[in-house]
């Protein structure tokens, strides 16, 4: 293989870097949705970039105000403040200017997850995901400690398909109606089952190996 010259390596860096026009410069405020109360201390990034990059990010101040140079001909804004829902896409004017964007209060969900004897599940995997699209897909997920126990923070007020899976056990889902934040959630408590072990080996009518061969899931 031919080697590059330094000048050359160079060259073909600045030819394929991505080439930004003036940046983008936004002011804005983030405010709670419930009583447009300030946030401070909410952080706000540019949402378009690789993470990679050197993506620009900025804390709001005690009035909830930040301000940022965006780069890119359509940036986007994540917004995320402790207790709230992250909005983690915000599309941003280009002709840039004064944003207000509104965060609302997240709701947690604890619980616990257990087997048919009422022993804790440690390890058990968590996760949610919204059953209906609302513009933000996000999901959750929590691993369940030694006792059992669980914790999802940071869920937007809506409906949810609780899924839980652990090793050795047969998974478990249920629906999860998630109501304003200002109302408690009950602790959710999880049944697991015991799963079946089957091995096996799977052939053709030649007795070949058959590892292009279909498996039906069994159920006990």
């Amino acid at each position: 293989m031919k080697h590059l010259s330094g000048t050359t390596a160079l060259l073909l860096v600045l030819l394929t870097a991505p080439v930004w026009a003036e940046p983008i410069r936004v002011t804005g405020r983030i405010e709670t949705s419930s009583a447009s109360d300030a946030l401070p201390a909410a952080i706000v990034w540019q949402a378009d970039l690789d993470p990679a990059a050197n993506v620009p990010w900025a804390w709001t101040g005690a009035g909830g105000s930040f301000r940022l140079a965006l780069l890119g001909p359509e940036p986007s804004l994540g917004v995320a403040s402790a207790g709230h829902v992250t909005i983690p896409r915000q599309l941003v004017d280009p002709a840039g200017g004064l944003l207000s964007l509104a965060l609302r209060p997240s709701v947690s969900v604890a619980g616990q997850v257990v087997d048919a004897d009422g022993r804790p599940v440690p390890g058990a995997v968590v996760h949610t995901e919204p059953t209906t699209f609302t513009g933000q897909m996000e999901t959750r997920e929590a691993r369940a400690g030694a006792d059992g126990r669980f914790r999802l923070r940071g869920l937007a007020p809506q409906s949810y398909r609780l899924t839980v899976k652990a090793e050795g056990f047969v998974s478990a889902w249920q629906e999860l109606a998630l109501e304003e934040a200002d109302k408690a959630v009950p602790p959710i408590h999880i049944v697991l089952s015991r799963g079946l072990l089957l091995a096996g080996r799977l052939v053709d009518p030649a007795g070949q190996p058959g590892w292009h061969l279909p498996v039906d899931r069994l159920r006990p």
